[in-house]
């Protein structure tokens, strides 16, 4: 069986969510990386979405704060 004879669904990808901890400042970013206006400004929520009404990318508040992840230890 060739490759070319698979049926393959069609996928697309609509709408991708990433934790950070500052969402503002991460969706201000994108907006100017991408050229996608922000269409969302919540406290914990912001997004960006393409011209066509399309792909989304949205930012929310994630916590606790990563500096606190790793903490020195003090040694005797």
């Amino acid at each position: 069986m060739s490759d070319s004879t698979i049926d393959r669904p069609s996928i697309a990808l609509g709408h991708v969510v990433l934790d950070t901890d500052d969402p503002p400042r991460l969706a201000e970013f994108y907006s100017q990386l991408l050229g996608w206006p922000i269409v969302c400004t919540d406290e914990d929520w912001w997004t960006v979405q393409s011209d066509g009404g399309g792909t989304k990318l949205s930012f929310q508040l994630a916590g606790p704060d990563p500096s606190s992840w790793t903490r020195r230890i003090p040694h005797p």
